[in-house]
């Protein structure tokens, strides 16, 4: 990817989603995409900093700006906190993530209230909550989310990638989701909290 400076208005967005860090401005003052570090997002669904950018100024090498895919996208792992905060409704305390993240999630359940048909694509890591997380740039962090979804993935037998509606996904999550899984990832908090949300008929609803 490369930066058409004539279109950039140096919001820094980019840089921020970059979890590789190959985004950074020159001695200049303009942003610019190191080479050797860019892997086009390869490892994961989209390419994050053309997404964020709105001023269509990163591009391919030909000077295309690729086409994204704008379904709202979820990861496998995450679809545990959307429910645990349909749960928790509006109990804030016992969740890891901030006020943004928990606005998001709110966002995703709101809109698919609203449009009972509304598609979700499950991906790996990065999903649109981690629009502006840090700990994307961390060391080693992607891959082991990237561990975490492929083991939802496995359980909910579904493909990465894949578009499906929302109240589909809480349903197969219903259908297939253990205690023991989730006791592996989870606090009894956010469990409860799971468990305050779901269906009677819920796998984890009928296992002691």
């Amino acid at each position: 990817m490369i930066i058409n400076q004539e279109r950039c208005k140096n919001c820094g967005k980019c840089s921020t989603e970059c979890y590789k860090g190959a985004i950074k401005k020159n001695n200049t003052g303009k942003y610019t995409i190191d080479q050797d570090l860019c892997v086009n997002c390869k490892d994961v669904f989209d390419v994050e900093c053309i997404r964020v950018c709105v001023f269509k100024a990163i591009t391919d090498e030909n000077g295309i700006v690729p086409e994204i895919d704008r379904t709202w996208r979820l990861r496998a792992e995450h679809i545990s906190w959307v429910i645990a905060v349909m749960g928790a409704r509006d109990n804030t305390k016992h969740f890891p993530v901030g006020t943004a993240e928990w606005d998001l999630f709110r966002k995703l359940i709101a809109a698919a209230y609203i449009d009972p048909e509304l598609e979700v694509r499950l991906t790996k890591v990065f999903d649109d909550m981690c629009a502006g997380c840090l700990r994307k740039t961390e060391p080693g962090h992607a891959e082991s989310s990237a561990r975490e979804d492929d083991e939802f993935f496995e359980t909910l037998e579904i493909v990465p990638g894949a578009v499906m509606k929302f109240w589909d996904v809480i349903k197969r999550y219903e259908e297939k989701c253990d205690k023991l899984l989730l006791q592996s990832k989870y606090d009894e908090d956010i469990i409860g909290f799971i468990r305050e949300y779901v269906s009677p008929g819920a796998k984890i609803m009928n296992q002691d």
